[in-house]
């Protein structure tokens, strides 16, 4: 899913999969700040997995998008530029994380596995530039630049609670993270580490 040719694409509502196999999706922008829609856009795009853990939704790749202007202020809850649910083999990469306000985080990966999230630009978000959780596992940020995500750069582990974990036998909120050669400015802290295995935190600055 592309623009054709030269066009540009932009995207005011939110956009939900619940189902998605080789998927590539390229040089899209999302923005939450249609007036018309904003108080219904909770998720700029989700990709809903429907607790069906990595059957109905894997082999992704985001390419080259923006995500920005989500505002969940009076929504009740934390919200995401991209959420990807029970998601197996993915890769987001290019892709710049924008302008969020109230408690908006940029990437939010929930009971997701194998994915890579490189060269990315995560800016001005008051969540977490991105999370992972509920059995998260095998994921890889590197290359990425974070700048003022209040609440931290990356979070890894989280905390949803077992009940919600995919698969349900997964023993951590997050295990085998790997993050690496990132950039941090500002925020309350970069890199955030809760109920996580066997990861690794390397040249980051």
């Amino acid at each position: 899913i592309r623009p054709f040719g030269t066009d540009s694409v932009s995207i005011h509502t939110q956009y939900t999969f619940q189902h998605a196999q080789y998927l590539r999706i390229e040089d899209l922008h999302w923005a939450g700040n249609d007036p018309a829609v904003a108080t219904s856009v909770f998720h700029l795009l989700y990709f809903d997995y429907a607790y069906d853990c990595y059957g109905s939704i894997h082999d992704l790749v985001i390419r080259g998008c923006s995500f920005t202007d989500l505002d969940n202020t009076g929504k009740g809850s934390t919200g995401a530029c991209l959420k990807l649910t029970g998601t197996e083999r993915f890769v987001v990469e290019q892709c710049r994380f924008e302008r969020g306000t109230n408690i908006t985080d940029g990437i939010s990966l929930n009971a997701d596995r194998h994915g890579l999230i490189q060269d990315c630009l995560f800016a001005s978000m008051p969540g977490d530039g991105s999370h992972c959780k509920g059995g998260t596992l095998d994921i890889t940020y590197t290359r990425n630049t974070f700048i003022d995500c209040v609440a931290g750069g990356v979070d890894v582990g989280g905390d949803t609670g077992p009940a919600f974990f995919c698969p349900l036998a997964a023993t951590w909120e997050a295990d085998s993270i790997h993050v690496i050669a990132n950039l941090f400015y500002g925020g309350t802290t970069g890199i955030k580490l809760s109920s996580c295995h066997n990861s690794e935190i390397l040249q980051n600055t």
